[in-house]
Formats: C-alpha cells, sequence, structure tokens
C-alpha cells in the first residue's frame, strides 16, 4: 500500500473519532446574540408563556425602578409593549397557566409583600394576596399549582438581613401558609422546580456586606414536607438564573468570586453531577433567564453590579 494511501486511510480513521467523540460528549456551546431589551435593565424576572417571552420590572442605568412589561416573540426576534406593572420594582415572578404572579420585591418606598397578578389573555392586572412577610432577592418557583416563595432579604440599608423562611401559596384558598426554612438563610440564588420537587441553588447567606456566597443546593420535597442537601456547584456563585429542559437543570451566569462570569452549567439529577455545557457572550448577573422547548434566553443583567454595568443584550443557546 502507497504512504499517500495510509495518509488518507488514516485522516478518516481520525475524522471518524472526532466526529464519534463529539457524539457521545456534545460540542461546545455558544450563545447568540439576538435582539436587544428595549431598555437596559438589571435584577429583572422574566417569564415564558406560549412560547413568548415576559420581562417585569428591574433597575434602568439611570437606578429608577421600572414597571415596563416588554414581550419578546421568539419567531420574529421582536419586542413590544405590555401592560405596564400597577407597582414599579424589582421583584420575581411565576406562572401558573396563562397567569403571572409578580411577588414581593422592592422600590424606592422599601420592601413589598404586594402580589400583583397579570393575565396574558386579558392583558390586564389584579392585586392578589399579600405575602405574609415583605422580601426581596428572594426565589420562587411552582409545583403542582402552589407557589413557594424562599429566603430572600427584608429591609433596606443596614436593617438588611438574609431570610431563611419560606410561605406557600394555594391559589384555589387564596391563602399563604408556612413551611419548613430553609437549612440556611440564603438570597440571591435560584429555585427551579424538577421531578417534583424544588432545587434552591446558590445564593448569598447574608445581605448587603454581610455572609458569603454558596455553591449549595438544597432540595424541598413537598411530599415529606422536609429539606435535604444536593450535589454542590462547582464553585459559589449568587446572582443568577436557572431553568430547566428535558431531564438536566440549567444555572446561568451569575457572580463567582465577586466577579459575573459567562458560565452555562448543567446539573443531572439522575447521576447527581455538574458540568459546564456553555459560555456566554457576555459575562452578566441580575438578569432573567427562560427556556422555550431546547432554547434558553438570557436577558439583561450587569456585567459590574453599578449602573454602568447594566446591559440591555440578550443571547440565546440551544441545548444539544
Amino acid at each position: 500500500m502507497r504512504r499517500k494511501d495510509i495518509v488518507k486511510i488514516f485522516v478518516f480513521l481520525l475524522s471518524f473519532l472526532v466526529y464519534s467523540l463529539v457524539l457521545v460528549y456534545g460540542e461546545s456551546q455558544e450563545a447568540v446574540p439576538k435582539s436587544p431589551l428595549p431598555t437596559a435593565k438589571m435584577t429583572i424576572t422574566s417569564i415564558a408563556v406560549d412560547g413568548q417571552i415576559l420581562v417585569f420590572g428591574g433597575i434602568t442605568k439611570q437606578g429608577q425602578f421600572s414597571s415596563d412589561v416588554h414581550k419578546y416573540d421568539i419567531s420574529t426576534d421582536k419586542w413590544t409593549q405590555e401592560t405596564t406593572m400597577p407597582t414599579p420594582r424589582i421583584a420575581v415572578a411565576v406562572a401558573i397557566n396563562h397567569k403571572i404572579y409578580v411577588l414581593g420585591g422592592r422600590n424606592s418606598g422599601g420592601v413589598l409583600d404586594k402580589v400583583e397578578i397579570y393575565d396574558t389573555k386579558s392583558k390586564s392586572w389584579r392585586a392578589g394576596k399579600s405575602l405574609r412577610s415583605s422580601r426581596w432577592a428572594h426565589m420562587a418557583s411552582v409545583i403542582n399549582g402552589k407557589i413557594y416563595v424562599i429566603g430572600g432579604i427584608s429591609g433596606t440599608g443596614s436593617s438588611r438581613r438574609a431570610l431563611n423562611s419560606m410561605e406557600i401559596y394555594d391559589p384555589d384558598n387564596n391563602a399563604w401558609t408556612e413551611g419548613p426554612p430553609l437549612p440556611t438563610s440564603k438570597q440571591g440564588g435560584a429555585a427551579v422546580s424538577f421531578g417534583g420537587k424544588v432545587y434552591v441553588i446558590g445564593g448569598r447567606t447574608g445581605a448587603g456586606d454581610t455572609g458569603y456566597a454558596t455553591k449549595t443546593v438544597d432540595i424541598y420535597d413537598p411530599l415529606k414536607n422536609s429539606w435535604s442537601s444536593g450535589k454542590e456547584m462547582p464553585q459559589t456563585r449568587t446572582g443568577i438564573q436557572s431553568v430547566v429542559i428535558k431531564d438536566k437543570i440549567y444555572v446561568i451566569g451569575g457572580a463567582a468570586g465577586g466577579k459575573a462570569t459567562n458560565s452555562i452549567d448543567a446539573f443531572d439529577p439522575a447521576q447527581g453531577t455538574w458540568s459546564t455545557v456553555a459560555s456566554m457572550k457576555r459575562a452578566r448577573s441580575g438578569h432573567g433567564a427562560s427556556s422555550v422547548g431546547d432554547r434558553i434566553y438570557i436577558i439583561g443583567g450587569a456585567i459590574e453590579m453599578t449602573a454602568s454595568g447594566i446591559v440591555d443584550s440578550v443571547e440565546m443557546l440551544v441545548i444539544k
């Protein structure tokens, strides 16, 4: 066999090996830019409903608490204005069917216990049952039609303190009840529902200059009404967002070691393992993130926790 033919066979076998490894281990993934938010904002909350994404409130570069609601159409890559919130704020929101519950938060008047409900069909707002405790920088998720509001911060300025309390809302009874507290007071983490349980990921144990960022994962089981510990993240992170796609939980961005990160990591609950799956083009914290199908949309936030660091950029990642 000629040397030239041997080289060709070697190149073919090497190419086949690389292709096989890609199939088994996956490609390196990178987020791509999409149309920017109409207004640069941080500490926003985003919700995906009916294949579109709604972004609520936040803080602008001018330091204003926003009441804006913007809707992103993934099919046209365009933003439109929706009916503004009755109360400008930074907050957390969850969706039950076509109703979005905006929960607590903070604005120039202080910390809020207000709940306001947006109907995406009628495009109208109404007041909901107030939280038992005013809080901001909290986490929230939904399981079986009930809303779980967890941790956060009470107070502002020198009176700030991190919370470990959990409130549970039953829409059928229009009532909040107290659930078992988090093992550790925590704020600025992410909460996501997976397999009938609530996963509370990362966050900070204190408020202001107190406490420290964590890499812990706390898991609440509604059937047992108790908390357990999950596999920790590879690094401490706060100001993060999280979504579920298929059989994995994805943690997006946040601040790690005092700096915003562009890392997107995946947790496999079945295997109990973490892996880094992609990078955003822009590191960010205090952003919004929502999933539609196999796509993650990452919205706004800040590359540093100052007004000058607030961004309007939007990125999309296809999970393979």
